[in-house]
This record gives structure tokens, C-alpha cells and sequence, in this order.
């Protein structure tokens, strides 16, 4: 049996893909920074135009994958530079390592030969650079084949059929979950679920599907080459530190917008800061800055001003009250309760307002504040359909 041969034209492209791999990588780096940032904005948008199951598990794979790709690349650049200065390092000192000059002692040791050269080191730092790019690569391929089954057996039928309001729902999302759970584990020990006799057959027909909606069936030859060809306890090793990694800087991008405790902050008193309601920086627009409303707002802490502006966004959510107004002509005005104090404001105006800068859609209202003394005053947002439901906005009238 003849060995095989490699291809010449492969051969080289091997050999002089360095160039082309530092501008795919600088540029990838470049444009996954700006990636994540897109993605956050958008799934915040969707947040507000659609009740859709699956909101945040989009967020989090997707910004995962982005990650896991952006840190593959930026590890794969520093290992490259590292075999480029080897490479020069060679080239300049083409004698080899002098080891009569190191002179080291006991118990010290100088493990090389005379003359030795760093031909060895770079042929092991070019495959490793060769095999994170690899890895990242099909690592947010498989990343984007999970959020695809998601959207397929979870969003797309809360969109189509308004299956959350099925009584079978709860039943179908158990399942479902049983069965993501064992495909991930099959994924995770390389395929061992399909391993095992008479087992194979019965978790064929989910597998089969998964396999095709994340389109496994691209990359799937690519798996086998590189799984069969490693020792898959050094991958595994390797690749649950770099997810790891990869986890934690995903967590610090989107923790804010998930709304999640910071895991880093070991303060103890956090809930226990002041007696006051919160100052929260989304109540108020001129500390927004280029971040989008997502709820109600008013320009500013300090008022100075006898009217005061109030603009509420529309959110998706809102329309399962606005059902239960009834009525000929309810609006969404019409779910909102103003008061300051203890003042009830019966008689506001609403006006339905595009906010073009942001492109949001909502109702605003100017509340007459004249009357009101110089000083701190609590500005509260009731549901006239649930009593439970409020928002309160502190501010400070300052008007001379």
C-alpha cells in the first residue's frame, strides 16, 4: 500500500499561510469586537418589540460563539508572532545554541546538544497554531448548530403557533430539554451515545434531526479527522479551560444587560447601601448617553423646569394588559397610573412619540410641576390593571 502524498500545491499553501492567517485574524479580532456589541443592541431591541421564549439563551450563545471565536483568534495571532520571532531567532543565529557559554551549575542542567537549533520548537508552534485556528472555528460552528436547534424547537413555534399559552407546553419543553441534554453529552465524549448497541438506534431519530438543523453534516468529516488523530484527554483538558475562559469573558459582556449579580463583586452589603429608592441611570435620558430607554425616563435627576417630561416605551409586553382594558377605544396610555407623592394626576395628556434617534416607539406626557417646591420628590408609575406593578423615579425640583 503507497503512502499517500500531499498534494504540492497543498504543501505549499501550508507552508506560506502565515501571512494570509495574521490578516485573517486581525481583522477577525476587529470586527467580533464591534460583532458583540451589535448583537447585544439587538437582542435589547428585540427585548422590547417581541415577548419571544428564548431571548436570553440567544444572547448567551451567540455572544459565546463570538467569544470563543474572538479569543481563538487572538490566542492563534500571539502564537503566531511567537513562530515568526522563533523563525528570526533562527535565521539570525543560524550556528545554534553555544552551550560552552552557558556555563550554568549544578544543580542547574542544560538539556541540548551542541549547535542545536530552534527548527523543532517552530515546527510544534506551527502545528499549534494551525490547530487553534482550527478549533476555534469549529468550536462557534457548533456553538451557532446549538442556537439553531433553540430557534427551531423553541422560538419559531412561540412565533408561529403561540404555543406558551398550550397546556402542553411545559410537557414539550421537558422533553425537549432531556433531549438537548443527551445530544450534548454525546457531543461533549465524542459521540459515545452512538457507541453503544441497540442505544444507537433509539436515539437516531433525534440525533439525526439535530444533526441536520445544526448543520453538522458540514463539518462533520473535519470532527472525525481531527478526533481520531488526538488524545482525547488532552483535548478535553485543553478545550473545557478554553470554553471556561471563553464563558467568563462572554459573562463580562453581556451581565449588565442579563441583569445578573457580578460574581466578582464580593461586597456584602450591596442591598443594604441606603434607605432611599434607587438612582438607577436608565430613569434618566442625559445619563443614558447612547444606550436605548427601556422603560420610562425623564431628562434629568434635577428638574429646573415647571413641566416635567415623562416618556414610557412601548414594549411588547404591555399588550396582554392592554386586552383586559376593553372598551371601545382603550389605549396604551390608558395602562398607566402617574403620581408624585401622594398627588394623583387624573387629567395628563399622551402623546403617541417616535423617538427617531433611538428608533422607539412610545407615548409621552408633560406633567405640570409648578406648583411643586424646590426639593427631592418620588415620581411613581402605577399599573391600573395590576396595583402590584410600579416604578418609582426619585428627582429634585431646583428652580430659582
Amino acid at each position: 500500500m503507497t503512502e499517500k502524498q500531499t498534494p504540492q500545491w497543498l504543501q505549499d499553501l501550508q507552508e506560506s499561510s502565515w501571512e494570509l492567517e495574521f490578516l485573517i485574524s486581525g481583522g477577525a479580532i476587529f470586527t467580533l469586537i464591534q460583532a458583540s456589541q451589535f448583537l447585544t443592541e439587538s437582542v435589547q431591541s428585540l427585548h422590547i418589540t417581541n415577548e419571544i421564549i428564548g431571548r436570553g439563551l440567544l444572547l448567551i450563545f451567540a455572544m459565546l460563539g463570538i467569544e470563543v471565536l474572538t479569543l481563538g483568534f487572538i490566542l492563534h495571532l500571539l502564537l503566531r508572532a511567537f513562530w515568526v520571532a522563533l523563525v528570526c531567532a533562527n535565521y539570525v543565529y543560524p550556528e545554534g545554541v553555544q552551550t560552552k557559554k552557558i556555563k550554568w551549575k549544578r544543580p542547574f542542567r542544560v538539556n541540548i546538544q551542541e549547535g542545536s537549533d530552534l527548527y523543532e520548537l517552530i515546527l510544534k508552534t506551527n502545528k499549534l497554531c494551525s490547530t487553534v485556528m482550527y478549533l476555534s472555528i469549529i468550536s462557534s460552528i457548533l456553538i451557532l448548530g446549538l442556537l439553531l436547534i433553540a430557534l427551531v424547537f423553541v422560538t419559531l413555534p412561540t412565533i408561529l403557533f403561540n404555543t406558551q399559552e398550550s397546556p402542553y407546553w411545559d410537557s414539550y419543553f421537558g422533553y425537549f430539554s432531556w433531549v438537548c441534554l443527551f445530544y450534548l453529552l454525546d457531543l461533549v465524549f465524542f459521540g459515545v451515545l452512538r457507541k453503544i448497541p441497540i442505544l444507537s438506534y433509539v436515539v437516531f431519530p433525534f440525533f439525526w434531526l439535530f444533526d441536520f438543523i445544526s448543520l453538522r453534516f458540514v463539518y462533520q468529516k473535519a470532527l472525525w479527522l481531527y478526533n481520531t488523530n488526538v488524545t482525547k484527554w488532552k483535548f478535553a483538558t485543553v478545550a473545557g479551560a478554553f470554553l471556561v475562559l471563553a464563558f467568563f469573558y462572554s459573562y463580562a459582556g453581556i451581565s449588565k444587560t442579563m441583569h445578573w449579580d457580578n460574581i466578582f463583586d464580593q461586597s456584602n452589603y450591596r442591598s443594604q447601601l441606603a434607605p432611599n429608592q434607587d438612582l438607577r441611570y436608565s430613569y434618566y435620558k442625559d445619563e443614558l448617553g447612547d444606550e436605548k430607554p427601556i422603560g420610562a425616563v425623564i431628562p434629568s435627576k434635577i428638574i429646573d423646569k415647571d413641566l416635567l417630561e415623562l416618556f414610557i416605551v412601548y414594549r411588547k409586553r404591555f399588550d396582554q394588559d392592554f386586552k383586559k382594558l376593553g372598551g371601545k377605544h382603550p389605549y396604551i396610555s390608558d395602562l398607566v397610573k402617574i403620581r408624585i407623592n401622594d398627588s394623583i394626576y387624573q387629567k395628563l395628556e399622551w402623546f403617541p412619540t417616535w423617538n427617531r434617534d433611538n428608533d422607539q416607539l412610545g407615548i409621552t406626557t408633560m406633567i405640570p410641576i409648578k406648583d411643586l417646591p424646590n426639593g427631592k420628590h418620588l415620581l411613581v408609575l402605577e399599573s391600573t390593571i395590576d396595583t402590584t406593578q410600579s416604578v418609582v423615579i426619585p428627582f429634585w425640583k431646583q428652580k430659582d
